[in-house]
């Protein structure tokens, strides 16, 4: 499979970065050191960290500060179910899951979810930096995201957040499919708010108020290969031909 170089560093989705000015608080990982936060969204934060046995770094997605309204319980519930899901599914586009941690002198949740690290940045990063990609390109990203879908699909599974911040790449340019917090078991009813807003658009036969079906994760790969060849993450509907 033919790799590329990208630019940037982050395990989580570019538009969830720390804001300036806000110090991150340094999680205390049982067997790990904390080197950086690498991302953050509502409700986890993501940390490099060096497992001290090995020696080797990993990513791992801490419950992180949350708004009042925010429900523990939920946020818990939602790591729990990532580790779950990924803990029984093995792909090489895959980001993998090692396991679970009871972070040290936590208050708000204290789990952390330990998974391989990958330096490359997002594919949001890269097309950010680069601009639009050439169809090669293009077709380098899709094809193992396909293959990785397709995967998921064959256990009953959808992940249900294909977009750009998703899409990570190893040192040596290997796409990776992560974040699988949202992913359901198909049948499951949906949640709203899933996905990225313009990545993940509608389709006919995929109304909002349907359950999750493989099809949404099938038109956020169209999606995501329209931003790809164009640079912009509009919804395919109100497009014409890139």
């Amino acid at each position: 499979m033919e790799t590329f170089s990208t630019c940037g560093s982050a395990q989580d989705r570019e538009r969830d970065m720390p804001s300036q000015g806000i110090e991150p608080s340094e999680p205390v990982i049982p067997g790990f050191v904390a080197v950086r936060e690498l991302g953050r969204g509502g409700r986890t934060t993501v940390w490099l960290a060096t497992e001290q046995r090995s020696g080797k770094s990993f990513a791992v997605k801490c419950l992180g500060r949350k708004p009042e309204t925010a429900d523990p319980r939920d946020a818990k519930s939602s790591l729990l179910r990532e580790v779950r899901l990924l803990s029984r599914l093995d792909h090489e586009h895959l980001v993998k899951v090692h396991g679970v941690v009871e972070l040290a002198e936590s208050v708000d949740g204290g789990l952390g979810v330990v998974m391989d690290y990958a330096p490359g940045g997002s594919l949001g990063q890269l097309v950010s930096s680069r601009g639009s990609l050439g169809v090669g390109e293009t077709v380098t990203i899709l094809t193992p995201l396909a293959q990785a879908l397709a995967y998921l699909h064959c256990q009953g599974v959808t992940h249900s957040d294909v977009s750009p911040g998703n899409v990570l790449f190893t040192a040596q340019g290997k796409p990776l499919l992560s974040d699988m917090g949202i992913s359901r078991m198909v049948g499951t009813p949906r949640g709203s708010g899933l996905g990225h807003p313009r990545i993940r658009g509608s389709c006919s036969g995929c109304p909002g108020t349907a359950e999750l079906e493989p099809q949404r994760d099938t038109y956020a790969l169209a999606a995501l290969g329209w931003y790809c060849l164009t640079g912009s993450a509009r919804t395919l509907r109100h497009a014409g031909r890139p």
